[in-house]
């Protein structure tokens, strides 16, 4: 873990259950006035959590073992998992041509994400997966439709799906759909969050599967990605944002290739960091930059 970290945790050490402090933010520092910005808190349940309330910086976690609030567990009726009704059937070789060409997605890339097809719905199946493999639900994702996507929960998880990279890989990359999560598995591992938002519980699953991270949202997400690795810093050895011009999806295969193999943080870019975070920008031709 990163020094920061480390202060926080001798912080939450001192405390006895039910018990906060603040402290100096030791992500932000608190700033030019060095205002106290960080509540730290130690729940009856023994979880540690934190969060800097100053705008500009925001950092949050939680260490330890996470259980449902009582406020959680009066809402638990209605946090009901809705499993897909509908039948299910393997895809047809012009299904297989329709992911070719719209998403880049070759037979590699089949065997990753075992996409089957919803008929009565007319979409796409795309399992969501925990890290382990097992099934937690589907995406049901249409190109002509409105709403493009309906997400059906075998389970109540988190929305989050997970695509082991090569063997070895040290970084997880984390966008926003499966079809990107999937083009980048074949060079980093990658996480799905189905969307762009991405709370506390989600980020220390994603720290679990990985402790360095590459926040690379949609083109039109990038500010929301930039929040993501302020709030979530904390809880990753290293985080690191990848700014996009064109959808991970939507680029070519070398395009891909050229900014994944090429540019992460282990290739040829080559940029040590002792826990500090940066921004890459991806330029024509899946070129990037160190900012």
């Amino acid at each position: 873990m990163s020094a920061t970290t480390d202060t926080i945790k001798l912080s939450l050490a001192g405390l006895k259950p039910g018990e906060q402090t603040r402290i100096l933010c030791p992500a932000c520092g608190g700033g030019q006035s060095k205002e106290v910005s960080m509540l730290v808190s130690m729940d009856a349940s023994g979880v540690g959590r934190w969060r800097c309330f100053r705008n500009k910086c925001g950092v949050a976690g939680y260490a330890g073992d996470v259980r449902p609030t009582p406020a959680l567990r009066a809402r638990e009726p209605t946090r009901k998992a809705r499993p897909y009704q509908g039948s299910l059937r393997d895809l047809t070789e012009c299904e297989r041509g329709f992911l070719r060409e719209r998403v880049g997605w070759r037979p590699e890339h089949l065997r990753v994400a075992r996409p089957l097809y919803a008929p009565e719905d007319g979409r796409f199946a795309f399992p969501i997966l925990a890290a382990s493999g097992r099934r937690r639900g589907f995406v049901l994702r249409s190109w002509t439709e409105t709403p493009k996507t309906l997400t059906r929960m075998d389970v109540i998880e988190p929305h989050l799906s997970f695509y082991p990279g090569p063997p070895g890989s040290e970084w997880v990359i984390v966008v926003e759909d499966i079809p990107s999560a999937v083009r980048a598995s074949s060079y980093v591992n990658a996480v799905a969050l189905l969307g762009t938002g991405c709370s506390n519980e989600y980020a220390a699953e994603i720290a679990r599967f990985c402790p360095n991270v590459i926040w690379c949202l949609d083109a039109d997400a990038t500010a929301q990605a930039v929040r993501l690795k302020r709030m979530h810093g904390l809880l990753f050895e290293e985080s690191r944002q990848l700014v996009l011009r064109r959808d991970l999806k939507d680029m070519g295969e070398g395009d891909v290739a050229q900014l994944l193999r090429e540019f992460t943080p282990e290739g040829t870019c080559g940029h040590q960091s002792d826990h500090r975070t940066e921004s890459l920008e991806a330029g024509p031709g899946g070129a990037c930059r160190v900012g």
